[in-house]
């Protein structure tokens, strides 16, 4: 009995690691952020760093080079440092490297893997170059970290999504519709819960959204048209009334008030432009007569 419990943790263990050397499902887009001064490394050393890094997210399928709320970050800890003297010195580099997954916009780091690199070269760039190359993106604790991470990730915004909801619709009923959509864009689509619960929430308060900005643009047309029923007035209401979508519930309505312009103003347009025409005609026949 003892052996067949030890056998199925074997085999749990072995198809875990299968999985985690295959790339990630349903994988959270995360991007690199490497700090431009991780203390004590040369540029040349970070930026081979920061190579590895996006080799590692492109691996598990969670790379992107889209703008993502999701960074996969490090910070670098010289534990020792030491040159052996000879007919070459020989410089020899520890450091203790920290993966971090953090969430930008919601401000939070989801998970952190420590790693310990050594590196030696004929000089201190080459040390650490040295060292991060030793930083194996086929390890099992990155790509088990990476995995992990991600389940975290969806497993906090699955957990949360009601939350998640009840704060947007809390913040629509005050109009703050802009932090209502930051908040409900936080969760991955990739989550399930996007499709169940945030978008359709989403879709219901932007059409709030559209028709509450549409309403404002009706009041504030409404206005100008009653300031002076001529011309001028229809000409600054339609400034209003050309920011009312045509799938707002308020767009039926603007058009009836454009057609108000057009019956009101109309004939004071015609009357204008026949003005204008004489006016045009007896300058160019003072013009002839001048001649």
């Amino acid at each position: 009995m003892l052996m067949k419990k030890i056998l199925t943790i074997f085999a749990a263990a072995a198809i875990a690691t299968a999985a985690y050397a295959q790339k990630i499902e349903n994988s959270v887009p995360v991007a690199v952020f490497v700090p431009e001064s991780v203390d004590n490394v040369p540029e040349s050393s970070r930026v081979l760093l920061e190579t590895k890094l996006n080799a590692l997210t492109s691996k598990c399928g969670m790379g992107t080079a889209e703008l993502t709320q999701f960074y996969l970050t490090c910070y670098a800890n010289v534990i020792d440092k030491q040159v052996i003297p000879g007919a070459s010195n020989k410089f020899v580099n520890e450091v203790e490297l920290t993966v971090a997954v953090v969430d930008a916009l919601g401000k939070r780091t989801f998970d952190a893997c420590g790693l310990n690199l050594k590196g030696a070269g004929n000089s201190d760039q080459k040390a650490f170059n040295a060292a991060f190359r030793n930083l194996k993106i086929t390890d099992q604790k990155l790509t088990r970290f990476m995995a992990q991470t991600n389940d975290k990730i969806i497993s906090y915004y699955e957990s949360n999504a009601d939350r998640i909801v009840s704060e947007a619709q809390l913040l629509a009923k005050s109009r703050n519709y802009e932090e209502a959509f930051f908040r409900l864009s936080l969760v991955p689509d990739v989550c399930k819960c996007y499709t169940e619960k945030i978008l359709p929430v989403a879709l219901d308060l932007w059409q709030e959204y559209l028709d509450f900005t549409a309403h404002q643009n009706l009041m504030k047309a409404k206005a100008e048209w009653a300031s002076g029923l001529n011309r001028d007035a229809a000409f600054n209401a339609v400034e209003y009334l050309a920011e009312i979508p045509a799938d707002s519930k308020y767009h039926e309505e603007a058009l009836k008030l454009m057609e108000e312009f057009k019956t009101r103003v109309g004939e004071d347009i015609e009357y204008e432009r026949a003005i204008e025409a004489r006016d045009a005609d007896r300058a160019f026949e003072l013009d002839i007569t001048a001649v």
